[in-house]
Protein backbone atom coordinates (compact mmCIF):
# COMPACT_ATOMS: atom_id res chain seq x y z
CA UNK A 1 0.00 0.00 0.00
CA UNK A 2 1.38 3.43 -1.00
CA UNK A 3 2.31 5.82 1.80
CA UNK A 4 1.46 8.81 -0.40
CA UNK A 5 -1.97 9.42 1.17
CA UNK A 6 -2.20 12.95 -0.24
CA UNK A 7 -0.90 12.16 -3.73
CA UNK A 8 1.74 14.91 -3.70
CA UNK A 9 4.88 12.96 -4.68
CA UNK A 10 6.43 14.68 -7.69
CA UNK A 11 4.65 18.01 -7.07
CA UNK A 12 5.80 21.44 -5.88
CA UNK A 13 4.16 22.50 -2.63
CA UNK A 14 4.01 25.93 -0.96
CA UNK A 15 6.29 27.34 -3.68
CA UNK A 16 9.44 25.83 -2.19
CA UNK A 17 9.17 22.11 -1.62
CA UNK A 18 9.71 19.53 -4.38
CA UNK A 19 8.15 16.42 -2.85
CA UNK A 20 10.34 13.38 -3.58
CA UNK A 21 8.76 10.49 -1.69
CA UNK A 22 6.65 9.46 1.29
CA UNK A 23 8.74 7.94 4.07
CA UNK A 24 6.29 7.23 6.90
CA UNK A 25 2.57 7.23 7.66
CA UNK A 26 0.70 7.14 10.95
CA UNK A 27 -2.84 7.65 12.09
CA UNK A 28 -2.37 11.40 12.35
CA UNK A 29 0.18 12.41 9.71
CA UNK A 30 2.24 11.44 6.67
CA UNK A 31 5.93 12.37 6.48
CA UNK A 32 7.48 13.14 3.10
CA UNK A 33 11.03 13.83 2.04
CA UNK A 34 11.17 17.01 -0.04
CA UNK A 35 13.84 19.25 -1.54
CA UNK A 36 13.82 22.91 -0.57
CA UNK A 37 14.29 24.77 -3.86
CA UNK A 38 15.97 27.84 -2.41
CA UNK A 39 18.37 26.01 -0.09
CA UNK A 40 18.82 22.90 -2.28
CA UNK A 41 18.64 20.82 0.86
CA UNK A 42 16.31 17.98 1.95
CA UNK A 43 13.56 18.65 4.48
CA UNK A 44 10.87 16.54 6.14
CA UNK A 45 7.27 17.56 5.42
CA UNK A 46 4.93 16.40 8.17
CA UNK A 47 1.43 16.62 6.65
CA UNK A 48 -1.50 16.30 9.03
CA UNK A 49 -4.64 14.26 8.44
CA UNK A 50 -7.41 16.69 9.35
CA UNK A 51 -11.14 15.81 9.32
CA UNK A 52 -12.73 17.05 6.11
CA UNK A 53 -15.91 18.36 7.78
CA UNK A 54 -14.18 21.35 9.39
CA UNK A 55 -15.76 24.74 8.79
CA UNK A 56 -13.76 27.73 7.56
CA UNK A 57 -13.75 29.14 11.10
CA UNK A 58 -12.52 25.85 12.55
CA UNK A 59 -9.76 25.65 9.94
CA UNK A 60 -8.61 29.16 10.76
CA UNK A 61 -8.64 28.45 14.51
CA UNK A 62 -6.77 25.18 14.06
CA UNK A 63 -4.13 26.73 11.81
CA UNK A 64 -3.52 29.49 14.34
CA UNK A 65 -2.94 26.90 17.09
CA UNK A 66 -0.70 24.93 14.77
CA UNK A 67 1.38 28.03 14.02
CA UNK A 68 1.65 28.78 17.75
CA UNK A 69 3.00 25.29 18.41
CA UNK A 70 5.45 25.62 15.50
CA UNK A 71 6.64 28.94 16.93
CA UNK A 72 7.09 27.30 20.31
CA UNK A 73 9.08 24.46 18.76
CA UNK A 74 11.29 26.93 16.88
CA UNK A 75 12.12 28.80 20.09
CA UNK A 76 12.90 25.60 21.94
CA UNK A 77 15.11 24.23 19.14
CA UNK A 78 17.01 27.55 19.15
CA UNK A 79 18.03 26.92 22.75
CA UNK A 80 18.84 23.21 22.60
CA UNK A 81 20.18 21.26 19.59
CA UNK A 82 18.47 18.08 20.82
CA UNK A 83 15.01 19.12 19.60
CA UNK A 84 14.25 18.78 15.87
CA UNK A 85 14.19 22.23 14.25
CA UNK A 86 11.12 23.50 12.32
CA UNK A 87 11.65 25.51 9.14
CA UNK A 88 8.19 26.50 7.93
CA UNK A 89 4.49 26.00 8.66
CA UNK A 90 1.65 26.25 6.15
CA UNK A 91 -0.90 24.29 4.10
CA UNK A 92 -0.50 22.12 1.00
CA UNK A 93 -1.60 23.41 -2.42
CA UNK A 94 -4.49 20.97 -2.78
CA UNK A 95 -7.79 22.43 -4.09
CA UNK A 96 -10.70 21.66 -1.81
CA UNK A 97 -8.55 19.99 0.89
CA UNK A 98 -7.20 21.41 4.12
CA UNK A 99 -3.81 19.80 4.82
CA UNK A 100 -1.57 21.72 7.24
CA UNK A 101 2.13 20.84 7.11
CA UNK A 102 5.23 21.47 9.15
CA UNK A 103 8.59 21.53 7.38
CA UNK A 104 11.38 20.18 9.61
CA UNK A 105 15.09 19.62 9.30
CA UNK A 106 15.82 16.32 7.57
CA UNK A 107 17.48 13.76 9.83
CA UNK A 108 19.53 10.76 8.75
CA UNK A 109 19.74 8.09 11.41
CA UNK A 110 17.53 5.74 13.39
CA UNK A 111 14.96 5.91 16.19
CA UNK A 112 15.56 4.08 19.45
CA UNK A 113 12.52 1.97 18.62
CA UNK A 114 14.26 0.76 15.45
CA UNK A 115 17.49 0.19 17.40
CA UNK A 116 15.61 -1.94 19.92
CA UNK A 117 14.00 -4.05 17.19
CA UNK A 118 17.28 -4.47 15.31
CA UNK A 119 19.07 -5.64 18.46
CA UNK A 120 16.30 -8.16 19.12
CA UNK A 121 16.46 -9.45 15.53
CA UNK A 122 20.24 -9.90 15.88
CA UNK A 123 19.82 -11.89 19.09
CA UNK A 124 21.43 -9.22 21.27
CA UNK A 125 20.18 -8.50 24.79
CA UNK A 126 18.28 -5.29 25.52
CA UNK A 127 20.13 -2.10 26.33
CA UNK A 128 21.41 -1.65 29.86
CA UNK A 129 20.73 1.09 32.37
CA UNK A 130 24.33 2.34 32.12
CA UNK A 131 24.11 2.68 28.36
CA UNK A 132 20.67 4.29 28.50
CA UNK A 133 21.73 6.93 31.03
CA UNK A 134 24.64 7.86 28.78
CA UNK A 135 22.62 7.89 25.55
CA UNK A 136 19.56 9.66 26.96
CA UNK A 137 21.41 12.34 28.96
CA UNK A 138 20.89 14.93 26.15
CA UNK A 139 17.18 14.04 26.07
CA UNK A 140 16.83 14.63 29.82
CA UNK A 141 18.66 17.95 29.48
CA UNK A 142 16.45 19.09 26.58
CA UNK A 143 13.28 18.17 28.50
CA UNK A 144 14.52 20.04 31.56
CA UNK A 145 15.08 23.11 29.39
CA UNK A 146 11.65 22.75 27.77
CA UNK A 147 9.96 22.58 31.17
CA UNK A 148 11.56 25.89 32.17
CA UNK A 149 11.63 27.82 28.90
CA UNK A 150 12.38 31.52 29.52
CA UNK A 151 9.85 34.10 28.37
CA UNK A 152 9.23 37.81 29.07
CA UNK A 153 6.73 36.81 31.79
CA UNK A 154 8.97 34.27 33.49
CA UNK A 155 9.55 30.59 32.90
CA UNK A 156 6.92 28.56 31.05
CA UNK A 157 6.51 24.80 30.79
CA UNK A 158 6.55 23.17 27.35
CA UNK A 159 5.36 19.58 27.74
CA UNK A 160 5.98 16.89 25.12
CA UNK A 161 3.18 14.54 26.27
CA UNK A 162 4.09 11.73 23.86
CA UNK A 163 7.56 10.50 24.78
CA UNK A 164 8.36 7.04 23.41
CA UNK A 165 11.31 5.27 21.71
CA UNK A 166 9.86 6.14 18.30
CA UNK A 167 10.19 9.87 19.10
CA UNK A 168 13.81 9.64 20.29
CA UNK A 169 16.06 9.73 17.23
CA UNK A 170 19.79 9.14 16.82
CA UNK A 171 20.68 11.65 14.10
CA UNK A 172 23.94 11.25 12.19
CA UNK A 173 25.69 14.60 11.68
CA UNK A 174 29.06 15.79 10.41
CA UNK A 175 30.30 16.15 14.01
CA UNK A 176 29.01 12.77 15.20
CA UNK A 177 25.72 11.26 16.30
CA UNK A 178 23.33 13.35 18.38
CA UNK A 179 20.02 12.62 20.05
CA UNK A 180 16.94 14.45 18.76
CA UNK A 181 13.45 14.61 20.27
CA UNK A 182 10.71 14.44 17.63
CA UNK A 183 7.09 15.62 17.70
CA UNK A 184 7.31 18.34 20.35
CA UNK A 185 3.91 20.09 20.37
CA UNK A 186 2.15 17.50 18.20
CA UNK A 187 0.17 16.25 21.22
CA UNK A 188 -1.44 19.69 21.57
CA UNK A 189 -2.24 19.72 17.87
CA UNK A 190 -3.84 16.28 18.25
CA UNK A 191 -5.85 17.63 21.18
CA UNK A 192 -7.21 20.42 19.00
CA UNK A 193 -8.08 17.96 16.23
CA UNK A 194 -9.76 15.60 18.70
CA UNK A 195 -11.93 18.42 20.02
CA UNK A 196 -12.97 19.46 16.52
CA UNK A 197 -13.68 15.88 15.45
CA UNK A 198 -15.55 15.04 18.65
CA UNK A 199 -13.06 12.37 19.73
CA UNK A 200 -11.63 11.83 23.20
CA UNK A 201 -8.07 11.13 24.22
CA UNK A 202 -7.08 7.50 24.25
CA UNK A 203 -9.98 6.34 22.09
CA UNK A 204 -8.03 5.86 18.92
CA UNK A 205 -8.13 7.92 15.73
CA UNK A 206 -6.61 11.29 16.49
CA UNK A 207 -5.81 10.41 20.09
CA UNK A 208 -3.61 12.98 21.80
CA UNK A 209 -1.17 10.36 23.10
CA UNK A 210 0.09 6.88 22.33
CA UNK A 211 -1.82 4.53 24.69
CA UNK A 212 1.15 2.33 25.65
CA UNK A 213 3.05 5.40 26.91
CA UNK A 214 0.22 7.59 28.22
CA UNK A 215 0.31 8.72 31.85
CA UNK A 216 -2.77 8.30 34.10
CA UNK A 217 -3.67 11.99 33.75
CA UNK A 218 -3.79 11.55 29.98
CA UNK A 219 -6.17 8.60 30.29
CA UNK A 220 -8.42 10.22 32.89
CA UNK A 221 -7.79 13.96 33.40
CA UNK A 222 -10.98 14.33 35.49
CA UNK A 223 -9.60 11.97 38.14
CA UNK A 224 -5.86 12.68 37.95
CA UNK A 225 -5.73 16.31 36.82
CA UNK A 226 -3.92 18.04 34.01
CA UNK A 227 -0.67 17.22 32.27
CA UNK A 228 2.58 18.88 33.29
CA UNK A 229 6.32 18.19 33.63
CA UNK A 230 5.37 15.11 35.68
CA UNK A 231 3.74 13.71 32.50
CA UNK A 232 7.07 13.75 30.68
CA UNK A 233 8.70 12.16 33.75
CA UNK A 234 6.31 9.24 33.22
CA UNK A 235 7.01 9.17 29.47
CA UNK A 236 10.78 9.11 29.87
CA UNK A 237 10.59 6.45 32.61
CA UNK A 238 8.26 4.12 30.68
CA UNK A 239 10.45 4.57 27.59
CA UNK A 240 13.54 3.52 29.54
CA UNK A 241 11.73 0.51 31.02
CA UNK A 242 10.79 -0.62 27.50
CA UNK A 243 14.36 -0.27 26.24
CA UNK A 244 15.65 -2.16 29.29
CA UNK A 245 13.06 -4.87 28.77
CA UNK A 246 13.44 -5.14 25.00
CA UNK A 247 9.68 -5.00 24.43
CA UNK A 248 6.70 -2.82 25.28
CA UNK A 249 6.23 -2.33 29.01
CA UNK A 250 2.46 -1.79 28.71
CA UNK A 251 0.63 -3.62 25.92
CA UNK A 252 -2.70 -5.21 25.03
CA UNK A 253 -6.14 -3.83 24.25
CA UNK A 254 -6.96 -0.22 25.16
CA UNK A 255 -8.86 -1.30 28.27
CA UNK A 256 -5.99 -3.50 29.42
CA UNK A 257 -3.41 -0.75 28.94
CA UNK A 258 -5.56 1.75 30.80
CA UNK A 259 -6.15 -0.62 33.73
CA UNK A 260 -2.40 -1.30 34.08
CA UNK A 261 -1.62 2.41 33.90
CA UNK A 262 -4.05 3.53 36.60
CA UNK A 263 -3.76 0.52 38.96
CA UNK A 264 -1.52 1.50 41.94
CA UNK A 265 -0.65 -2.18 42.55
CA UNK A 266 0.56 -2.85 38.99
CA UNK A 267 3.45 -0.46 38.50
CA UNK A 268 5.42 -1.21 35.28
CA UNK A 269 8.81 -0.93 36.96
CA UNK A 270 11.88 -3.00 35.97
CA UNK A 271 11.56 -5.48 38.84
CA UNK A 272 7.82 -5.90 38.33
CA UNK A 273 8.55 -6.90 34.73
CA UNK A 274 11.25 -9.39 35.69
CA UNK A 275 14.46 -7.36 35.41
CA UNK A 276 17.23 -7.38 38.00
CA UNK A 277 18.20 -3.86 39.05
CA UNK A 278 19.51 -2.23 42.21
CA UNK A 279 17.19 -0.87 44.88
CA UNK A 280 18.05 2.72 43.97
CA UNK A 281 17.23 2.22 40.30
CA UNK A 282 13.95 0.49 41.16
CA UNK A 283 13.01 3.27 43.58
CA UNK A 284 13.79 5.96 41.02
CA UNK A 285 11.59 4.23 38.44
CA UNK A 286 8.86 3.60 41.00
CA UNK A 287 8.77 7.29 41.90
CA UNK A 288 8.55 8.27 38.23
CA UNK A 289 5.72 5.78 37.52
CA UNK A 290 3.37 6.59 40.40
CA UNK A 291 -0.30 6.78 39.42
CA UNK A 292 -1.08 9.98 41.31
CA UNK A 293 0.77 12.90 39.68
CA UNK A 294 0.98 14.61 43.08
CA UNK A 295 2.97 11.69 44.47
CA UNK A 296 5.00 11.08 41.32
CA UNK A 297 8.47 12.58 40.83
CA UNK A 298 7.63 16.11 39.77
CA UNK A 299 10.42 17.04 37.37
CA UNK A 300 12.96 15.53 35.00
CA UNK A 301 15.91 16.96 36.91
CA UNK A 302 15.02 15.10 40.10
CA UNK A 303 14.32 11.84 38.28
CA UNK A 304 17.53 12.00 36.27
CA UNK A 305 19.66 12.89 39.28
CA UNK A 306 18.26 9.85 41.13
CA UNK A 307 19.20 7.57 38.23
CA UNK A 308 22.70 9.06 37.97
CA UNK A 309 23.27 8.64 41.70
CA UNK A 310 22.04 5.04 41.47
CA UNK A 311 24.82 4.14 39.02
CA UNK A 312 27.54 6.23 40.65
CA UNK A 313 27.45 9.41 38.57
CA UNK A 314 27.33 13.01 39.84
CA UNK A 315 24.26 15.04 38.84
CA UNK A 316 24.48 16.55 35.36
CA UNK A 317 21.32 18.68 35.43
CA UNK A 318 20.99 21.86 37.47
CA UNK A 319 18.03 24.09 38.12
CA UNK A 320 17.51 26.89 35.57
CA UNK A 321 19.08 30.26 36.34
CA UNK A 322 16.26 32.75 37.09
CA UNK A 323 18.56 35.52 35.86
CA UNK A 324 18.65 34.01 32.35
CA UNK A 325 17.76 36.48 29.61
CA UNK A 326 14.12 35.98 28.54
CA UNK A 327 12.91 35.57 24.98
CA UNK A 328 12.24 38.78 23.11
CA UNK A 329 8.66 38.15 21.99
CA UNK A 330 5.59 36.98 23.86
CA UNK A 331 5.06 33.20 24.19
CA UNK A 332 2.12 31.52 22.47
CA UNK A 333 -1.04 31.48 24.61
CA UNK A 334 -0.96 27.67 24.72
CA UNK A 335 2.08 27.63 27.03
CA UNK A 336 1.07 27.03 30.65
CA UNK A 337 3.06 28.89 33.26
CA UNK A 338 4.59 27.14 36.25
CA UNK A 339 6.84 28.53 38.99
CA UNK A 340 10.54 28.12 38.33
CA UNK A 341 12.58 25.83 40.55
CA UNK A 342 15.17 27.32 42.92
CA UNK A 343 18.72 27.20 41.56
CA UNK A 344 21.20 24.72 42.95
CA UNK A 345 24.28 26.04 44.64
CA UNK A 346 27.71 25.62 43.08
CA UNK A 347 28.97 22.07 43.18
CA UNK A 348 32.17 21.25 45.01
CA UNK A 349 32.34 17.78 43.51
CA UNK A 350 35.70 16.65 42.29
CA UNK A 351 35.82 13.08 40.99
CA UNK A 352 38.35 10.87 42.79
CA UNK A 353 40.61 8.48 40.93
CA UNK A 354 38.56 5.88 39.09
CA UNK A 355 35.28 7.78 39.51
CA UNK A 356 32.90 8.33 36.58
CA UNK A 357 33.63 11.44 34.56
CA UNK A 358 30.44 13.36 33.79
CA UNK A 359 32.03 15.15 30.86
CA UNK A 360 32.20 11.94 28.84
CA UNK A 361 28.42 11.89 28.59
CA UNK A 362 28.42 15.00 26.43
CA UNK A 363 31.15 13.96 24.03
CA UNK A 364 30.06 13.63 20.38
CA UNK A 365 30.58 10.30 18.72
CA UNK A 366 28.83 7.38 17.14
CA UNK A 367 25.84 6.63 19.35
CA UNK A 368 24.58 3.96 16.97
CA UNK A 369 27.94 2.19 17.11
CA UNK A 370 27.85 2.51 20.89
CA UNK A 371 24.42 0.90 21.03
CA UNK A 372 25.46 -1.93 18.73
CA UNK A 373 28.83 -2.63 20.34
CA UNK A 374 29.65 -5.74 22.36
CA UNK A 375 31.98 -5.88 25.32
CA UNK A 376 34.23 -8.40 27.06
CA UNK A 377 33.32 -9.65 30.50
CA UNK A 378 34.13 -7.31 33.35
CA UNK A 379 36.89 -8.76 35.51
CA UNK A 380 37.52 -6.04 38.08
CA UNK A 381 34.99 -5.48 40.90
CA UNK A 382 32.74 -2.50 40.29
CA UNK A 383 30.56 -0.40 42.62
CA UNK A 384 27.94 -0.22 39.87
CA UNK A 385 24.95 -2.58 39.70
CA UNK A 386 25.39 -5.80 37.69
CA UNK A 387 25.58 -4.96 34.00
CA UNK A 388 24.66 -7.01 30.96
CA UNK A 389 26.92 -8.01 28.09
CA UNK A 390 27.80 -4.65 26.60
CA UNK A 391 28.20 -2.55 29.74
CA UNK A 392 31.88 -3.08 30.57
CA UNK A 393 33.15 -0.92 27.74
CA UNK A 394 30.65 1.78 28.64
CA UNK A 395 31.69 1.73 32.30
CA UNK A 396 35.34 2.01 31.27
CA UNK A 397 34.41 4.99 29.12
CA UNK A 398 33.49 6.90 32.28
CA UNK A 399 36.76 6.16 34.19
CA UNK A 400 39.47 8.78 34.40
CA UNK A 401 43.07 7.58 34.26
CA UNK A 402 44.13 10.37 36.64
CA UNK A 403 42.29 12.51 39.17
CA UNK A 404 40.70 15.56 37.65
CA UNK A 405 42.52 18.80 38.44
CA UNK A 406 41.66 22.16 36.91
CA UNK A 407 44.53 23.65 34.93
CA UNK A 408 45.91 27.01 36.09
CA UNK A 409 45.40 29.86 33.63
CA UNK A 410 48.41 30.65 31.40
CA UNK A 411 50.51 33.71 32.30
CA UNK A 412 49.35 36.90 30.61
CA UNK A 413 52.05 38.83 28.77
CA UNK A 414 51.77 42.63 29.08
CA UNK A 415 52.91 44.67 26.11
CA UNK A 416 52.45 48.16 24.80
CA UNK A 417 52.35 48.72 21.05
CA UNK A 418 55.86 49.36 19.77
CA UNK A 419 57.42 49.81 23.22
CA UNK A 420 58.20 47.07 25.69
CA UNK A 421 57.92 48.18 29.30
CA UNK A 422 58.11 46.64 32.72
CA UNK A 423 55.02 46.47 34.85
CA UNK A 424 55.98 49.24 37.34
CA UNK A 425 57.00 52.03 34.94
CA UNK A 426 54.57 54.61 33.52
CA UNK A 427 53.26 54.10 30.03
CA UNK A 428 53.75 56.39 27.05
CA UNK A 429 50.35 58.00 27.51
CA UNK A 430 51.09 58.74 31.19
CA UNK A 431 54.39 60.38 30.24
CA UNK A 432 52.77 62.67 27.68
CA UNK A 433 49.64 63.58 29.67
CA UNK A 434 51.10 66.77 31.15
CA UNK A 435 52.60 68.10 27.88
CA UNK A 436 49.38 67.37 26.03
CA UNK A 437 47.40 69.37 28.59
CA UNK A 438 49.73 72.35 28.05
CA UNK A 439 49.27 72.07 24.27
CA UNK A 440 45.49 71.98 24.75
CA UNK A 441 45.56 75.11 26.91
CA UNK A 442 47.69 76.85 24.28
CA UNK A 443 45.18 76.04 21.57
CA UNK A 444 42.30 77.43 23.64
CA UNK A 445 44.16 80.72 24.21
CA UNK A 446 45.10 81.04 20.53
CA UNK A 447 41.54 80.35 19.35
CA UNK A 448 40.10 82.89 21.83
CA UNK A 449 42.57 85.52 20.64
CA UNK A 450 41.68 84.87 17.01
CA UNK A 451 37.92 85.14 17.66
CA UNK A 452 38.38 88.47 19.52
CA UNK A 453 40.46 89.92 16.67
CA UNK A 454 37.82 88.94 14.04
CA UNK A 455 34.91 90.42 16.02
CA UNK A 456 36.51 93.73 17.18
CA UNK A 457 38.97 94.39 14.38
CA UNK A 458 41.94 94.95 16.71
CA UNK A 459 44.27 92.76 18.75
CA UNK A 460 43.61 91.95 22.41
CA UNK A 461 46.57 92.90 24.60
CA UNK A 462 47.53 92.60 28.21
CA UNK A 463 49.82 95.61 28.58
CA UNK A 464 52.56 95.25 25.99
CA UNK A 465 51.95 91.47 25.49
CA UNK A 466 49.39 89.50 23.48
CA UNK A 467 47.79 86.22 24.71
CA UNK A 468 48.80 84.59 21.42
CA UNK A 469 52.43 84.93 22.44
CA UNK A 470 51.67 83.04 25.70
CA UNK A 471 50.15 80.14 23.74
CA UNK A 472 53.36 79.82 21.71
CA UNK A 473 55.38 79.71 24.91
CA UNK A 474 53.16 77.00 26.39
CA UNK A 475 53.69 74.83 23.29
CA UNK A 476 57.45 75.25 23.58
CA UNK A 477 57.39 74.28 27.28
CA UNK A 478 55.25 71.20 26.47
CA UNK A 479 57.75 70.03 23.84
CA UNK A 480 60.66 70.38 26.25
CA UNK A 481 58.88 68.47 29.04
CA UNK A 482 57.88 65.65 26.67
CA UNK A 483 61.44 65.35 25.34
CA UNK A 484 62.92 65.17 28.84
CA UNK A 485 60.44 62.51 30.00
CA UNK A 486 61.03 60.30 26.96
CA UNK A 487 64.82 60.55 27.17
CA UNK A 488 64.82 59.77 30.92
CA UNK A 489 63.88 56.07 30.28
Amino acid sequence: MSLDAFGIVGTLQAGHFEVERAVAEGGFAVVYRALHRAFRAPVALKCLKIPGAMTAEQRSSFLEKFRAEAELLFRLSSITPHVVRPLQVGTLDLPGRFVPFLALEWLDGESLDAVRERRAAAGKPPMSIHKLVKVLAPVAKALSIAHHLPSPDGHVAVIHCDLKPENLYVAQTATGDTMKILDFGIARVKDATSAIAGRTSGSGGAAAFTPGYGAPEQWDPEQFGQTGPWTDVWGLAITMVELLLGRAAIEGALGTMMSITIDPKRRPTPRTLGLTVSDRIENAMLGALQVDPKVRTQDIRTFWSELEAAIGLPPSLVAPDPRAEPLRSDPPPSMRRIPSLPPLGPSSFEPPPGAPNPDTRAQPGSILAELDSGAPKQTAPSPLPPARDDDADLARGFVLQQPYRPRPPPPVARYHVGIQRDEEGPGLFEKLTGPLKLVGLALVIAIADQIHTQQTGHFFTLGPARPFWASAGLVAVAVVIAFVRLMRD
